[in-house]
């Protein structure tokens, strides 16, 4: 179901040492470059959201607007593994100001990995250079959010580090709150 979203993770552990025992255990490992997106992999990164959100209808000048508006951002950084000039993963990080954490907390907001990547350690090493920018941001947490049907990216999340600790609760702006 469209909109329906999960548990929120937070970071607890340690992903980099997650990442090297990755690497121990003889999993077949791919080395991608991970950098900033630009607005040229706008394309690529569309392609790859359907994978992520697949019964929504996604409006490709809206996501294209987004898209810029968060390139020309503070507060947004996306990034784009690359293997072969190909965008194979995508991952966008928000920072905002949190009175409970008393200063700045990342949030990834979105996360994805071409289906035919997935197990190599690409998602780890998106989250290891979200974790970098949110560090130099002065950040003292990383949340995501996932939608419940996702067990097996919990269980990756869980792995690396996050715990779930929370619950979201979303609603459109168009519902009416009854009073009583």
């Amino acid at each position: 179901m469209v909109g329906r979203r999960g548990p929120v993770f937070a970071i607890s552990g340690n992903v980099a040492r997650y990442h090297q025992e990755h690497i121990e255990w003889g999993r077949q490992y791919m080395k991608t470059n991970i950098r900033k997106s630009t607005i040229a992999d706008f394309e690529q990164v569309y392609v790859l959201l359907p994978q992520l959100w697949p019964d929504a209808i996604l409006n490709k000048n809206k996501l294209r607007h987004v898209f810029a508006r968060a390139l020309n951002s503070d507060y947004h950084h996306y990034l784009c593994a690359i293997d072969k000039k190909v965008v194979v993963g995508f991952c966008s990080l928000s920072i905002r100001n949190s009175l409970w954490q008393q200063g700045f907390i990342a949030h990834i907001d979105e996360i994805i990995v071409e289906s035919a990547y997935r197990g190599h350690g690409i998602g780890t090493q998106m989250i290891l250079k979200a974790m970098k920018i949110a560090k130099q941001k002065g950040c003292t947490r990383l949340e995501l959010d996932s939608a419940f049907h996702r067990g097996k990216a919990h269980n990756f999340y869980k792995k690396i580090g996050f715990e779930n600790r929370a619950f979201l609760f979303s609603m459109p702006l168009e519902v009416k709150i009854e009073k009583k």
